[in-house]
C-alpha cells in the first residue's frame, strides 16, 4: 500500500500524484477550451501571440512550438480565416508581415483566462491559505533542487 499511515508515504506516491493533477489540470483545461470552440493548437497559438510584446516570425513561432513553419503557416491562416488574428504588411519591412489579434481573439483571450482561473479555483476549492503556503514551500524546495540537478548535469 502506497500510504499505510498518515506520517508514511513514499517520495515515489507524492511524485506520481504529482503528475497526476498536472495531467488532470491539462484534461480539464483542454475539455473546457474545446467547449468553446477552439481547437487545441489554434488556443495555443492565439494564446501565445496574445502574450507578446511584438510579432513573432514564423520561425520564432516554429521554434517554440516545435513544429514546421508550415505548420505555422497552416495555423495562422485557420486563426486569420476564424476572426482570431489579422495579418497586415509590416511597415518596416513588406516582405513580412505583422500579426494582430481581433477583438474576437481577444475575446476568446479573455474567455479563455476565465476558463484557467475557474479551474484553478476549484482545483484548491477547500485548501486554507495556510497549506497553500506551505505546498508553495514545499514546490520550491523542489524546483530549486531540479535547477541543481540540471546545472550539474551541465558540468
Amino acid at each position: 500500500m502506497e500510504n499505510e499511515g498518515k506520517n508514511s508515504i513514499s517520495s515515489q506516491a507524492v511524485l506520481k500524484k504529482m503528475i497526476c493533477i498536472a495531467k488532470t489540470h491539462r484534461v480539464l483545461i483542454e475539455e473546457r477550451v474545446k467547449s468553446v470552440g477552439l481547437h487545441k493548437s489554434l488556443h495555443m497559438m492565439l494564446m501565445y501571440l496574445s502574450r507578446c510584446e511584438s510579432t513573432p516570425s514564423q520561425k520564432d513561432l516554429a521554434a517554440e512550438f516545435h513544429i514546421s513553419p508550415a505548420a505555422v503557416a497552416a495555423t495562422l491562416k485557420k486563426l486569420e480565416a476564424d476572426g482570431y488574428i489579422e495579418k497586415t504588411l509590416s511597415e518596416g519591412d513588406k516582405r513580412s508581415k505583422e500579426i494582430s489579434i481581433t477583438e474576437k481573439g481577444r475575446e476568446m483571450v479573455r474567455r479563455s483566462h476565465d476558463i484557467f482561473h475557474s479551474v484553478d479555483e476549484e482545483m484548491l476549492c477547500g485548501i486554507e491559505e495556510s497549506e497553500l503556503c506551505e505546498m508553495y514551500a514545499l514546490l520550491e524546495k523542489i524546483t530549486d533542487n531540479l535547477v541543481n540537478m540540471t546545472k550539474n548535469a551541465e558540468k
